[in-house]
């Protein structure tokens, strides 16, 4: 299967259990939101996704593959991480397109007015 696979996924800092048992599947072409409240690992969950950081236990694959066995370099071909604080990011912006060629956070967000950003991960992309 095309796509990423999450397995028993678990991360602690220090005694602290912030992840635990995390089981997902996200098929190439799926997308994926994460909702929680302030502290709940959201963004915890994102860094060990994108290979930020390793889980403490569990497994997770990127097309078939342990992404522990992709190279910084490899992992930078296949996925990409927009934080949060991309507003201030030169090229984007929070309001409506500047006819600059650069894009609002909404456009990035679900392609307004017929455009979509040219992102994906491992052939994960809009439609």
């Amino acid at each position: 299967m095309a796509g990423m696979k999450v397995r028993g996924l678990g991360k602690r800092f220090g005694a602290r259990i912030v992840l635990r048992e995390i089981d997902l599947e996200v098929r190439q072409g799926e997308w994926l939101g994460i909702l929680g409240p302030n502290g709940s690992g959201k963004s915890t969950l994102l860094h060990l996704l994108s290979g930020v950081e390793a889980p403490d236990q569990g497994s997770i694959e990127l097309d078939g593959q342990p992404l522990a066995g992709y190279s910084r370099k490899a992992l930078a071909r296949l996925l990409a991480v927009l934080p949060l604080g991309c507003a201030s990011s030169p090229g984007l912006h929070g309001q409506g397109d500047r006819g600059d060629g650069t894009l609002s956070l909404s456009e990035l967000a679900g392609g307004v007015r017929g455009r979509t950003a040219p992102l994906s991960w491992s052939g994960f992309s809009p439609g």
